[in-house]
């Protein structure tokens, strides 16, 4: 599997609610927040992952893939934001193909792998969603 460029394929997706977020043109209604509330925690690298020194590849896809999992699930929850969680959902749907063969490259930030391509998009949903919720998220 060659790279999958989802940062700019969810970048796309979330460059208008960035915008409408940042004027204040959309805010998250009290609905809305519950879901991002129960969504955000799902969106996180486990505490088995984050307070291991040697995290493998395969448990890395494994979070990725629940975390996707997660977004599929809460995406048909309707409205503006089931919309756009439906659409990260799509723009995210490449990296459900990937394996731990197509991971075996050293990877860093100036140069991702599709692995780390994956886990940097999602990051980036993570993200709108927080500043989206405002504070009534524990981050």
């Amino acid at each position: 599997m060659t790279d999958l460029d989802l940062r700019r394929s969810i970048g796309a997706v979330l460059r208008t609610p960035t915008e409408e977020l940042s004027a204040h043109t959309w805010v998250f209604s009290p609905a809305e927040t519950a879901v991002v509330a129960e969504l955000l925690p799902r969106l996180r690298w486990p505490a088995h992952i984050t307070g291991s020194e040697r995290i493998t590849t395969q448990e890395r896809l494994d979070w990725l893939h629940e975390s996707l999992d997660w977004l599929r699930v809460t995406a048909p929850g309707g409205g503006r934001l089931g919309s756009l969680l439906a659409q990260c959902s799509e723009a995210l749907e490449p990296s459900l193909g990937l394996r731990v063969e197509d991971c075996g490259r050293r990877e860093d930030l100036t140069d991702p792998g599709p692995l780390m391509d994956a886990e940097l998009a999602l990051g980036q949903l993570r993200v709108l969603l927080a500043a989206g919720a405002d504070a009534e998220v524990g981050l």
